[in-house]
């Protein structure tokens, strides 16, 4: 039969040009012309029947009966028309011939392919329906019960039943009932794991009721249908295509080709849904290349085809044609459809056998587990030749029922089979086209390490060293093996101790896995070689490798380099693993059907810079096992550093395998350094052209001294090589001793050979010491720096000459990489150089030994003489203050900032520290004095501002005050200067000596000491705070409002979330976004670990931080969510329900909610106790409800006037803080009222004890009348200790730090800001009044201030301490207005209910002057303090202080007077006003100053201009 198709199919396209359909043609106006690669129009007649169609909008096919038209019939006009998905706009139409079948009407009906190669019916549902209908009424009302609906043939009595299927699976049932039950048990539990992924992705959806096998088995077959018809059926590994089977591809093909008529078969049939469902879960079974058999492939190919014509035939032949009728009598008809109806039956069984015997016997260790166990296998390949059999049996059959029936069943498998192909590569074309656009511009944005992957490295450095031929061969077979599928572990871990040469392997294991196409990528970690040691590098260069192993996986890489709120090569190293390579790789997992391993190759994971991210990078790896078809195994190599082992401690062993390569007494490692020592002496023998050199009997030695290390044999064999005389040299190197007693001996013995000769060649003791010093100088500096340096860079930055240089390095080729270009860095061959070095036990020589403080120390004194002598303000000559960095080429900055420069400006910081003496105090402060400044404009220009940031407060945690006070106080100021300005640092460094400076703190330090760099064109500086404020940063990003804030647990990160926005993590101590993630309100998880979000739409994520993925999700019924918390022990999450005015508990264990109800409007808040035991919640019904977790009950209710809008428990559990303007301290168990802290002006949105309990933080944020301010309080005396101003809008959260010294705030103003609130900061607070401060003055002698507020008092405090002194109450009203006597010790105030004079010193009132009618609005003394002036709406009156008396009085009803003051001798008097009638005719408060004679009462002066009212005078 497939040959007969493969003849039709050739025959079909030669006759319509398909050679010339398969390539577009260009139409006249330069277009594709669609008709040249339209797909084909297939026609099919409508039968009577049960129609259970959908729309083509709802997305699946309409199930119809079909019978297909001869192409050969005559046709009459009948155009329906068609879109066609693939090809947009344009229409086609057919014409189909309409036969009169059982007196019925039949419709001819049209198909299209579309871009997927699936048949769309073009015909919508409801067409379907009135013609099924219409079809119905005229077979009722027609039929002859003689003539049995208008034919010779009985339909009743010869149509099949629709039951076929499940009458074979009833016998099947019968006859094998275990393996039946088992075969389902297990073809449902391959679906399982893609219907969970679904039900993860929408947990609110879907039914509840449980469905039933049957359902499950449909619901089976058309997600399968669906991954089938998706998936891709080639992949590029390394260049080479890897395909699926040719009999795979066939199977694929047609299962695609009639994916509409399965779809129809199971919809009608349930039962049919096993048989389908057994062909597409088996298929990758077979896909395997170690298990695949083609009989097997046959086989399954044979019933996907059986399939498909069984389908067919019971459609076409359940009414025969008129020429059946003639041939044959009603009965004969009869017998004939029940042998067809019983062999088809026989047919349905002996499929459904089959495929569980293939199923059996092809099973993998956890796929059809079940029926492993009870199926014996044996002859099933018997069974497909049985299959056969009854199949040409019911051809034989219907041959005779119907001589057309037959052609034309394969007249329809030919037309769905015939262009398929055609179409199928047409569409890949598109696909490839467009997966290419744009790929290489988005990869080109991800960080890359070069020279990280094994196969590349530095032209002008050694050629990295792979395994010699015979050497390692049984370490490298195990670990083919493993990378072939061998076991269940994951990771494959190599470790050994330095010099073993576990690097060698690595490289050559890449190179094998490389050249079978297995290897995905590789890395090769390497300390102080830039990226090739970075954390943040190590992903995206995995990455980019991937890609261009697997060019498949690219749009799934770029998808994700193009997707979200922030460049993913700036999150962190744990969210590129998730979105650039586990999420592609599952996706790509998801698509291809022929498995696939993927091997990673990481080598010296110990030489990672940052040690904290290691850990997790194996757990990222454990964790990547489940990838669909693709096996992924990483092979990593290190040392056996203790936190290596750690983190491979907490894996499951059976996800890793461990191999420790200087372990083991079976002498392979010896063996193996012996031929690599033999191969390398008889290299440099003819290098040096040395006949019959060297002895056995000395390779042999130097074999034993090399021990198991093999950097021993390779230093010796390179110094060898280089040497001028390796003869004279290797007896000297094989008697060499050495003192040292460590493991590795023999090494050390080999370095202090190596590092002697340039010393021994010096005779003269002097030159030796000489050498020596140089040595130490230089090569100290090689092993002890940051980033390695070139020569050239080098000899800039230690102030050597080139000859030196040169003298020390030559002979150290052998364990220093020097190369010939000095513009390239100079490296150490391996790492254990550098230990060797400063280990006084291994190195026993004196003039060798490096002291790595004084190393440093020497290091840090060379960058700060480089970076004085080369730092200067306006170093790029950017001249125009606005100038920005970026508008600087990198080309340019490096010329005007060399590279030994940079060095020191980057890492002079880490030197001093490395030091660890305070003898260098003196010179970092002198250079801060002298070049701080200038400094940060350097580190503008290299974009390196953050790590500037954390330098200085590297150094305030190093510089205490007690060892260098005016060092530790310039620091601080310093980075506070940094932290203020970090935008304009960044951004434009010009203005670090305007804007910076200018509006610094006068009693800034930076400030005083460059103030002379203040520019000469800033005549007038504006007023700016004596001292650094409260306000430490000012973190923005956010598009709306701030509506939370939490620190990390540990600190170190802050969460904000903004409503409609999204979640960011900030790091604290640089002010740069680490994580962008969904929601509009977060939480960390008491352990910091996880971070919880909600969203307005009720969606609920837990975050793992580490990895940037969502580990836990719930849907919540409210769309919005009002609050949430973790439980103390991170095992629950609370959040309030905006709608449902309800808490949900969620068990995050189980994933079981409890529901909280009780409150009657919304909630607004909830927070956890701290021992976990209660939550309160605040809610719109003016309550706060604390709950008892354990029972769900209410134990106590707090009644408030207004709605509380959010809810805080003190530290010991004891208080409950809440309220919506004064917030109030309750009793949590009671609820009794134990303080209140009254002060905002308007409703409270936040609270937040601090850590130790003392302090308690509020914010206004609610209601017309918000302040804007942080209050921070003192609870036992409920006095304000801070008032922190600054927010723009709204304040809407706040959070203490977990060790108190800092709080977060979030605004409508879309900033987070960071406040210092230290008891240091907080003596600048003198705020405790219970209302709004409206008048404030400064006594004489500055050393107290009054203040007036509308809770009708009068405050005094101390400014040296912050301390109220004395409380004045007096007034009957808000009191308006202050001042001083000339001596200070009387205080006059001012309210609605006239003026008071107050003895300070006693607090007592000497004087209460009543008389005005209005609210005074201003009040003075004169010079000597024995008069008072008042002012007030219409009057001003001046009064005797010691009688009380009015001595004058100035009326004028028409002005508001609102400030007045005395002359200095005291005869006259200014007084601002303005007037309402003014106001009313020209819509401006137009203000007057008048001067009045106060002897005579007559206005002297007036002063007009103002265009609004005068305030002061």
């Amino acid at each position: 039969m497939a040959s007969f198709i493969k003849k039709k199919v050739k025959s079909l396209l030669n006759s319509r040009g398909a050679k010339d359909a398969k390539k577009p043609r260009k139409d006249p106006d330069g277009g594709i012309d669609h008709d040249a690669v339209a797909p084909p129009i297939l026609h099919t007649k409508l039968l009577t029947g049960d129609i259970e169609s959908k729309s083509p909008e709802q997305g699946d096919a309409a199930p119809i009966s079909t019978q297909i038209v001869s192409p050969h019939e005559p046709v009459k006009s009948k155009v329906i028309s068609h879109t066609s998905p693939t090809f947009p706009e344009r229409h086609l139409s057919q014409t189909a011939n309409e036969v009169q079948l059982a007196n019925q009407r039949p419709i001819a009906l049209s198909t299209t392919v579309n871009q997927e190669g699936a048949f769309e019916p073009a015909l919508t549902r409801q067409e379907l329906l009135e013609h099924h209908e219409n079809c119905s009424q005229n077979r009722n009302s027609n039929r002859s019960p003689s003539e049995g609906g208008g034919s010779n043939i009985d339909p009743v009595s010869i149509s099949w039943p629709s039951n076929l299927w499940e009458e074979a699976y009833n016998r099947l049932q019968e006859e094998e009932p275990k393996i039946l039950d088992a075969y389902e048990k297990d073809l449902l539990a391959s679906g399982v794991q893609s219907s969970a992924k679904a039900r993860a992705q929408d947990p609110g959806g879907g039914r509840n009721e449980p469905e039933s096998r049957e359902e499950q088995l449909q619901r089976l077959v058309k997600d399968k249908l669906d991954a089938v018809r998706k998936a891709q059926w080639k992949i590029t590994v390394g260049g080479e295509d890897i395909v699926v089977r040719d009999q795979v591809s066939k199977v694929v093909r047609k299962i695609v080709t009639f994916k509409d008529a399965i779809g129809t078969a199971v919809s009608a049939e349930p039962h049919a849904a096993l048989a389908w469902a057994g062909v597409i879960a088996i298929l990758p079974l077979l896909t395997n290349p170690v298990t695949q058999l083609d009989d097997a492939m046959d086989g399954l190919e044979e019933i996907s085809e059986l399939l498909v014509r069984c389908r067919l035939i019971e459609e076409t032949s359940l009414i025969p044609s008129s020429n059946a009728s003639q041939r044959a009598s009603s009965h004969q008809q009869r017998d004939l459809g029940l042998q067809l109806r019983t062999k088809t039956i026989r047919l349905y069984v002996q499929v459904l056998k089959y495929q569980i015997y293939v199923a059996r016997q092809y099973s993998r260790a956890a796929f059809f587990r079940l029926l492993r166990d009870i199926v014996v296998v044996d002859g099933w390949r018997d069974m497909l030749g049985a299959m056969k059999k009854t199949k040409k049996s019911i051809d034989e059959d219907l041959w005779t029922f119907d001589i057309g029936v037959v052609g034309k069943i394969d007249s329809k498998i030919l037309q769905l089979q015939g262009k398929a192909d055609d179409i199928f590569d047409d569409i890949q074309i598109l696909k490839q086209k467009q997966q290419v656009a744009d790929q290489r511009l988005l990869l080109a944005t991800l960080p890359f390490a070069n020279y990280a992957a094994f196969n590349t490295f530095d032209k002008n450095a050694p050629r990295p060293p792979k395994c010699h031929d015979g050497t390692r061969v049984e370490i490298l077979e195990e670990i083919q093996r493993w990378g072939e599928g061998d076991g269940d572990s994951c990771i494959f871990w190599l470790s050994g101790m330095a010099g073993t040469g576990k690097s060698t392997i690595a490289r050559t294991v890449a190179e094998i896995f490389n050249r079978k196409n297995r290897l995905g990528a590789s890395f090769f970690f390497s300390r102080g070689q830039g990226l090739r040691a970075e954390a943040n590098a190590f992903f995206t260069t995995l990455a980019i490798q991937l890609s261009e192993t697997i060019p498949e996986i690219k749009p799934y890489i770029c998808s994700s380099i193009d997707h979200g709120h922030m460049v993913i090569g700036e999150r962190s190293p744990s969210d590129q693993w998730d979105r650039l390579i586990l999420q592609p790789l599952s996706a790509l997992g998801g698509s291809i059907l022929t498995p696939l391993v993927l091997v990673f190759v990481i080598d010296a994971l110990d030489e990672c810079n940052g040690a904290e991210y290691v850990p997790e990078i194996l757990r990222l790896f454990a964790g990547a096992s489940d990838l669909g078809v693709i096996q992924l195994r990483v092979f990593i190599t290190s040392r056996r550093e203790s936190y290596i082992q750690n983190s491979f401690g907490q894996i499951p062993e059976i996800q890793h395998r461990d191999l420790i390569l200087d372990s083991g007494l079976d002498g392979r490692t010896e063996r193996d350094i012996s031929t690599f020592v033999r191969h390398q002496l008889t290299e440099v023998a003819k290098a040096h052209s040395i006949k019959d050199w060297p002895s056995k009997e000395d390779a042999q030695r130097l074999a034993e001294r090399a021990g198991r290390l093999f950097i021993y044999a390779a230093t010796a064999c390179r110094f060898l090589q280089i040497s001028p005389f390796p003869k004279k040299h290797l007896p000297k190197m094989l008697d060499a001793e050495s003192t040292s007693h460590s493991s590795t001996k023999n090494l050390d013995e080999m370095y202090l050979f190596v590092l002697h000769q340039p010393i021994a060649q010096c005779e003269d003791e002097d030159d030796r010491g000489t050498l020596s010093r140089l040595f130490k100088r230089i090569v100290g500096s090689i092993i002890m720096l940051f980033e390695p340096l070139s020569s050239l860079t080098l000899e800039k930055l230690l102030s050597v000459e080139p000859g030196e240089m040169s003298t020390i390095l030559t002979p150290l080729h052998s364990v220093l990489n020097v190369p010939d270009d000095k513009t390239l860095p100079i490296q150490m061959f391996h790492l254990s150089f550098h230990d060797f070095l400063l280990d006084g036990k291994r190195c026993t020589d004196p003039q060798l030994q490096i002291n790595e403080g004084e190393t440093h120390k020497i290091l840090l004194e060379c960058c700060l003489d480089l970076m004085s002598a080369n730092l200067g303000k306006d170093m790029c000559s950017l001249r125009r203050p606005g100038a920005l960095a970026s508008e600087m080429e990198k080309g340019a900055v490096e010329n005007h900032i060399p590279l030994e420069v940079q060095y020191a400006c980057r890492y002079f910081v880490a030197h001093f520290q490395k030091a660890k003496t305070s003898l260098c105090d003196e010179l970092l402060h002198a250079f801060l004095r002298k070049h701080y400044l200038h400094w940060l404009e350097a580190l503008s220009l290299m974009r390196n501002t953050a790590e500037g940031i954390l330098a200085m407060s590297s150094l305030e945690s190093t510089i205490v005050a007690e060892r260098s006070l005016d060092l530790h106080a310039f620091i601080y100021d310093a980075k506070r200067f940094m932290l203020h300005n970090r935008s304009i640092i960044e951004n434009a460094p010009l203005q670090i000596y305007s804007s910076g400076l200018v509006f610094a703190p006068e009693k800034s330090l930076v400030r005083k000491q460059f103030e002379d760099q203040i520019p000469h064109w800033i005549c007038i500086l504006p007023k700016v705070p004596k001292e650094w404020g409260s306000l430490e940063q000012t973190l923005e990003g956010h598009s709306h409002g701030v509506d939370s804030v939490m620190f990390s647990p540990d600190g170190n990160r802050l969460a904000s979330a903004a409503w409609g926005d999204s979640v960011r993590v900030w790091h604290v101590a640089t002010g740069q976004v680490e994580q962008t993630l969904e929601g509009e309100t977060a939480v960390f998880s008491p352990d910091g670990n996880q971070l919880a979000s909600g969203s307005n739409d009720g969606t609920v994520q837990v975050w793992n931080l580490t990895t940037g993925q969502v580990t836990k999700t719930l849907k919540s019924r409210s769309p919005l969510i009002a609050g949430l918390a973790f439980s103390p022990d991170g095992s629950s999450l609370a959040l309030g329900s905006e709608q449902e005015n309800t808490v949900r508990l969620w068990n995050l264990a189980t994933s079981q909610v409890d529901i909280l109800s009780g409150h009657l409007g919304r909630i607004t808040s909830v927070a956890f106790s701290p021992d976990g035991n209660r939550l309160a919640s605040s809610s719109s019904d003016h309550t706060v409800r604390v709950w008892n977790i354990a029972t769900g009950q209410v134990e106590v209710v707090l009644d408030y006037n207004d709605t509380p809008r959010s809810v805080a428990f003190s530290p010991d559990g004891t208080t409950i803080a809440s309220g919506p303007k004064f917030v109030e301290l309750r009793n949590s168990a009671t609820g009794r009222v134990e303080g209140m802290f009254r002060g905002h002006r308007g409703d409270v949105k936040s609270v937040a004890f601090s850590p130790d309990g003392t302090r308690l933080a509020t914010a206004s944020g609610f209601s017309w009348d918000y302040d804007k301010t942080v209050r921070v309080w003192n609870v036992a005396t409920r006095q304000v200790e801070q008032t922190l101003e600054g927010h723009l809008q709204k304040v809407r959260c706040v959070t203490f730090s977990p060790d108190g010294n800092r709080l977060a705030s979030g605004s409508n103003d879309k900033s987070v800001r960071i406040w210092n609130v230290t008891k240091a900061q907080a003596k600048e607070a003198l705020d405790s009044h219970e209302g709004a401060i409206i008048a404030m003055t400064l006594s004489p002698d500055g050393n107290k201030l009054a203040s007036g507020s509308n809770d009708q008092t009068v405050r005094i405090w101390n400014t040296a301490t912050g301390q109220i002194e004395q409380i004045l109450k007096g007034h009957n009203g808000p009191t308006t207005c202050v001042a001083f006597s000339p001596n200070g010790n009387l205080l006059a105030s001012g309210s609605n209910d006239g003026a008071r004079v107050w003895n300070i010193a006693t607090g007592q009132i000497m004087q209460t002057l009543n008389g005005h009618k209005f609210e005074l609005e201003s009040i003075a003394f004169s010079p000597d303090g024995a008069r008072l002036a008042s002012g007030s709406k219409d009057t001003i009156q001046v009064w005797d202080v010691a009688t009380g008396q009015v001595e004058q009085k100035f009326e004028d009803t028409s002005f508001w007077h609102t400030c007045v003051a005395f002359s200095p001798d005291g005869n006259k008097l200014a007084a601002g006003s303005h007037s309402d009638n003014h106001l009313m005719k020209t819509g401006r408060r137009d203000g007057t100053v008048r001067v009045w004679n106060i002897s005579t009462g007559q206005v002297e002066q007036t002063l007009n201009g103002y265009f609004d009212e005068v305030t002061s005078v």
